[in-house]
Order: structure tokens, then sequence, then C-alpha cells
């Protein structure tokens, strides 16, 4: 992974984690509002159910009157929607919210893997400047020798 010179300071570490923790944040929220109305959904539809039930349940054979027919068609319209709800739910949960929960797993993963990078360049460096700083004091120190500033 390579850095450009302007994302190699702590403060822009520092704003591409924030960054990275608010995308996995909002996505924890947009998975919490997708299970809230899936949950709203399905007891939405369980009313329908029952609400179509009792339409359907008081058909009265006796008196077939058109209105009794619109009534049980109504009743029996009501159950459709109601599993059409259920089954476009079942859907939502199945495929959306598996998505986002890999999506969001993919997200923790990067940010970790980021991390991971980071902390192991900035390792490196500080090893470079470490034999940098022995080389240079030992550059100085033959340096010394060499003028015979040096008393052995």
């Amino acid at each position: 992974m390579s850095f450009g010179t302007e994302l190699q300071s702590k403060t822009s570490h520092e704003a591409l984690l924030g960054l990275q923790d608010f995308e996995i944040k909002f996505l924890e929220h947009i998975k919490r509002c997708i299970f809230q109305r899936i949950k709203i959904d399905r007891d939405h539809s369980l009313a329908l159910s029952s609400l179509a039930s009792q339409i359907i349940k008081f058909d009265n054979a006796e008196f077939e009157t058109p209105m009794s027919k619109a009534w049980l068609n109504i009743g029996r319209e009501i159950e459709n929607y109601s599993r059409l709800l259920h089954d476009m739910t079942d859907k939502v949960c199945a495929q959306s919210l598996d998505k986002l929960q890999q999506l969001i797993s993919e997200k923790k993963l990067v940010r970790k893997m980021y991390q991971e990078e980071r902390c192991r360049l900035e390792s490196i460096c500080k090893q470079k400047m470490k034999l940098l700083e022995d080389l240079g004091a030992k550059l100085d120190f033959a340096r010394f020798a060499k003028q015979g500033c040096l008393l052995v």
C-alpha cells in the first residue's frame, strides 16, 4: 500500500480513520433502520392477515349479496397484499441485510488492514531514522578521529 505525500501526516491518518469509522457507524445505522422497517412490515403483514381472516370468516353463504361478495373480495385482496408484503419483507431481510452486514464486515477489515499497514510503515520509518542517526554519529566520530581531534 502506498500513500501520497499529502496522506502521510498524522493528521491525515487520523482523518482517514475518522472517515472509515463514520462510514462503519453510518452503515450500522442503516442496518438498524432496515431491521426496524422489516419488523414494522412484518407486524403490519400479520395485522392485515388477521383483518383478512376476520373479513373472510364473516362470509355468510346464506345471504350472498353483491355487497357481501365485494366485502369478501376486499378480504381476499387484503390477504393477498398481506402475503405479498410478508414475502417482500423476507426478501429484503434475506438479501439486503446480509449484503449490508457483508459490507460492514469488509469496511471493518479494510480499516484494520489500513491501520496495521500504517503501523508497519511507521515502524519501518522509525527504524530507518534510528539507522540514519547511528550512521550520522559514526560518521561524525570517524571525521573527528581522522582529523586527530579525538584522543584515544
